[in-house]
């Protein structure tokens, strides 16, 4: 009933124009026929509004317009040359009084009318946003736009004919507001909204925060995302609700959702301090002051999918292929099919379960025994390798054979009867491991103490003629979040040895910055990524006996800003105390 009320007090002084219009015509704009009229019309809009004030329903548009009609009835009563004007003209005054309505408000520093809509829309913390301010602004001004020219329309003579006239007078101006004013000014803020980004909100509840999220979703983040987050929240406030993300919309909804894609249960107190940054999300993950269940990787994306703010262009660093913009790298390639036995040299010092380097090369040497071919693994640590000592007997008293009587013989004859080298090494003060560098140190029985020329460089010719033509390939990861600076030397090592072989070139290497992300939940989603580029390469190994440079470039990147990658990992190690504490903290692999 309140609301029918509310509504015909609203509706009353756009009534009593339209009726004011109807009777002037009939009337033949007759200012003495019209004057009793007009002053009841008036009378009742004077109480309207008052009543309207009483009742606490006010608008601009009802003191806009109802100042429009006591204007015009001053005018018929005092001024009647100025009368018979308004009376032939009660539609464009309609329109003229709309104008004033949007122009005005915000020229005196008051709120625009528009905010009477919106706020119906929006829940009360956005209304005091910048974004919010400024759409509605260009909204308001728009519609002052619109009621300009409606007023310009309603004062073209359309007709001689009286009811033409008057249809045409008041359905064109009609049509422009509700064909064209409408839609667009329904559809414009959610435009608006990607372009215009508001300051952060301080919310003071969690409740106030849910209420208010599905508006500030940044269509531009939620292409392709189609997730459900469930919240499970105790403490002061116990909520349980979901957001459901689709289409490049948010909605929310209490209760417990079937098939979350991602659940976050924490305190409430804890999340509205991350929520209102207060807290570092991350390192009270790392605490264990809330947990995630389900696609972690999700969380990753969650501020920016509600981000008032726009991406800042450092979000992810610019990581290259080392040294690759001065003189591009020529990697080695075979015909198709030509790689059928793989060895691999790990010369990592953790198993596959923690180690990002076998990782890769694992996933690699799984697409490339799906195409057919045949691996074999050599873990450096298993092993009893010498350090070469330089002393060059295997070039003079005993060619070709080393006087170390270790594991290294039976490893240069595995490595003399393969097609294509995987060598494993994590990034230790930018270069190889120890081990592996020891491996490479030791090959020299493999080759001559001759000296040749290929390609402008001198080499040592291959000792023995059944050494086949083979390629290697080299994966390293390194806990720096950059490429360039950090992994220089160990592209330099395996360029140099393609460059200085007679017999083996370089066909691929992969360098995985800020590594240790792997292996926690959150960044899940990139583990696959590298999972799956290292897997694809593998197989192009051996179907087409190359590998895209393309597949390199996708695994240099961190997906993190320089900046957030060190606050994580600050709050990572900041929460252990011990190896085996590091150990739980992090996912096998």
């Amino acid at each position: 009933m309140n609301r029918f009320r509310n509504q015909m007090l609203k509706s009353l002084p756009f009534a009593g124009l339209i009726v004011l219009n109807i009777l002037a015509q009939t009337a033949r704009y007759n200012l003495n026929a019209l004057q009793p009229v007009l002053i009841v019309i008036c009378v009742v809009v004077a109480i309207n509004l008052i009543a309207s004030v009483l009742y606490k329903t006010v608008t601009y548009f009802m003191v806009g317009l109802s100042c429009m009609l006591l204007l015009g009835t001053i005018s018929v009563l005092f001024l009647p040359n100025l009368g018979r004007l308004f009376l032939e003209n009660v539609i464009a005054a309609l329109y003229l009084g709309l104008f004033m309505v949007a122009l005005l408000p915000p020229i005196l520093k008051l709120d625009p009318f528009t905010y009477e809509y919106s706020k119906k829309d929006y829940p009360p913390a956005v209304w005091s946003t910048r974004q919010f301010v400024v759409i509605n602004l260009i909204l308001n001004y728009l519609w002052a736009g619109f009621f300009a020219f409606c007023f310009m329309l309603s004062l073209i003579h359309y007709s001689d004919s009286i009811l033409w006239q008057q249809l045409l007078q008041n359905l064109i101006p009609l049509a422009v507001i509700l064909g064209i004013g409408y839609p667009v000014t329904k559809k414009l803020p959610n435009h608006l909204q990607q372009y215009f980004k508001s300051e952060s909100i301080r919310f003071e509840s969690v409740r106030e925060m849910f209420d208010a999220m599905p508006f500030g979703l940044n269509k531009n983040e939620a292409v392709g995302i189609d997730a459900v987050i469930q919240f499970e929240l105790t403490g002061d406030e116990n909520i349980q609700g979901y957001f459901t993300i689709k289409e490049q919309r948010c909605s929310y909804s209490e209760g417990k959702h079937q098939q979350p894609t991602m659940v976050i249960k924490s305190p409430s107190e804890i999340w509205l301090e991350i929520s209102n940054g207060e807290r570092d999300g991350a390192e009270a993950l790392l605490n264990g002051l809330y947990s995630v269940e389900g696609d972690a990787s999700l969380l990753l994306k969650f501020n920016d999918l509600f981000s008032s703010q726009p991406k800042s262009d450092a979000e992810t660093i610019d990581n290259r292929l080392p040294g690759m913009e001065n003189q591009p790298f020529q990697y080695g390639r075979f015909q198709p099919n030509y790689i059928k036995k793989i060895l691999i040299i790990d010369g990592g010092g953790r198993s596959e379960k923690f180690s990002k380097s076998t990782l890769m090369a694992r996933k690699f040497c799984e697409g490339a025994e799906s195409a057919g071919a045949e691996v074999e693994t050599v873990n450096l640590r298993n092993l009893k390798i010498k350090a070469c000592c330089g002393c060059y007997n295997c070039w003079t008293k005993t060619p070709g054979s080393c006087r170390y009587k270790d594991d290294m013989p039976a490893l240069l004859e595995k490595t003399r009867q393969v097609d294509l080298i995987v060598y494993v090494s994590p990034l230790f003060v930018f270069s190889v491991t120890s081990r592996l560098k020891c491996f490479l140190d030791r090959q020299i029985p493999n080759l001559k103490p001759y000296m040749v020329k290929k390609n402008g460089l001198t080499h040592h010719p291959a000792r023995y003629t059944d050494d086949k033509e083979h390629g290697f390939v080299i994966f390293s990861a390194g806990g720096f979040p950059e490429v360039q600076g950090n992994f220089d030397g160990v592209a330099n090592i395996f360029r140099n040895m393609s460059n200085h072989s007679e017999k083996g070139s370089l066909m691929a290497e992969f360098y995985l910055p800020a590594a240790e992300l792997l292996s926690q939940p959150v960044y899940s989603e990139r583990r696959q990524q590298v999972e799956t580029i290292c897997f694809k390469a593998g197989k192009q190994v051996i179907e087409e006996g190359r590998i895209d440079q393309a597949h390199m470039e996708a695994v240099l990147d961190p997906q993190i800003s320089q900046e957030r990658f060190q606050s994580e990992a600050d709050a990572f190690w900041n929460s252990l105390d011990g190896k085996t504490a590091y150990y739980k903290s992090i996912q096998p692999l």
